[in-house]
């Protein structure tokens, strides 16, 4: 166990602070290592500042934001800005404005993981469970608005009234045949839940996922695989409330590999998704997907990648919304085609040279091509 403990008191000619900093960390390994634990649990006095923002316009794919003018007024409005999807629509980076107005804060945080690896005791009366290997994690942290000499140790608080951010997060995975190549297969739940404060509102965001991977090779050449998922994503908004919504998602997604070498190999995926906005009921989207993906790397660190993806997308509401670009993906209703082409070679000790080149066309929408060309130097 490691433990550090810091408190500070600053004395000025009207009032005193007070700062509390610490962290814990402790790790313990049970039944041989069967069982390992392992905690991290911090405490952290600082100060938060109230947070405007605006986007400020630069080149192609040097930003992270896209505009989507859904009133069609010309006026770039902050709920009209989205993650950009694609490179060619990356035209704008978010800025914090200054300001001087900042809150004291107490944040509080701890991260537990929990492993169980059977194998490292196994007998031959379970060999079965041997195969078997779960992990468990769980992170919880908020800043609350610190008062006088009072302070915030316990960070699953959520819904206090001085909480300001906070963030919830739990994830659960099971393997079996962890780390071999047949009949590989890892079940993963995970929620996730966050609030983000803003001067002008917060936002809340729920995530919550159900996933089953399977992978099995079969003569030492093909692999067959499929994923099947589950998704709940929750998104409340307190002032701009055309971007709240309750998306639920079922996918499944079968595949076939066909390995060359290690480092050679080619794999189709078919994908069928259904997705649908609860929250109004009004946009529903179901979506067919073909993907082709191949790879090549040799030991001369030349690699080539490529993909290929054909989709039908069936949507029923208005495209030209926030929450039509959420469901959508940047995409449009209708017959869709993305690809993309990444061939990468390391010229010397200290060269490498990227060649990138991807696309997208719609039913309904012009063909797009972009590419890059980058040279980079590690000294």
């Amino acid at each position: 166990m490691e433990v550090y403990i810091n408190h500070r008191t600053v004395q000025y000619s009207d009032f005193d602070t007070k700062a509390l900093n610490a962290q814990i960390r402790y790790r313990q390994d049970l039944w041989h290592k069967v069982f390992t634990l392992q905690t991290v649990y911090q405490n952290t006095s600082g100060q938060v500042a109230e947070q405007d923002y605006t986007y400020v316009e630069t080149q192609p794919g040097q930003g992270f934001y896209t505009w989507v003018d859904y009133n069609n007024n010309g006026i770039k409005e902050l709920d009209e800005f989205e993650a950009a999807r694609f490179t060619d629509q990356a035209q704008y980076l978010r800025v914090l404005l200054p300001n001087n107005t900042c809150l004291p804060t107490q944040e509080a945080g701890i991260t537990q993981v929990l492993i169980w690896n059977p194998a490292l005791n196994s007998s031959g009366k379970d060999k079965i469970l041997s195969r078997f290997y779960n992990q468990t994690q769980l992170s919880a942290k908020n800043a609350q608005t610190r008062v006088k000499s009072l302070y915030n140790f316990n960070p699953f608080d959520m819904g206090g009234s001085d909480v300001l951010n906070h963030q919830l997060q739990w994830r659960n995975q099971l393997f079996f045949n962890r780390g071999k190549a047949h009949y590989t297969t890892v079940y993963t739940v995970s929620k996730n839940q966050q609030k983000l404060w803003q001067s002008f509102g917060s936002i809340y965001q729920n995530l919550t996922l159900h996933q089953v991977d399977f992978k099995h090779l079969i003569e030492g050449q093909w692999q067959i695989g499929l994923t099947s998922e589950y998704i709940e994503n929750k998104n409340t908004n307190e002032i701009y409330i055309n971007r709240n919504f309750n998306l639920i998602e079922q996918a499944v997604k079968p595949n076939l590999t066909y390995f060359f070498t290690k480092n050679h190999w080619l794999k189709g995926t078919f994908e069928f998704s259904d997705k649908q906005n609860t929250l109004q009921g009004e946009e529903l989207l179901k979506t067919q997907k073909i993907s082709l993906d191949y790879l090549y790397a040799n030991s001369k660190e030349t690699r080539f990648s490529a993909n290929v993806n054909w989709l039908l997308n069936s949507f029923t509401g208005n495209p030209f919304s926030a929450v039509g670009y959420q469901m959508l993906g940047g995409l449009q209703p209708g017959k869709n085609a993305v690809w993309n082409v990444l061939w990468s070679k390391k010229l010397n000790s200290f060269l490498f040279l990227n060649l990138n080149y991807n696309g997208r066309s719609g039913e309904n929408s012009r063909t797009i091509h972009n590419g890059t060309v980058q040279l980079r130097a590690n000294f």
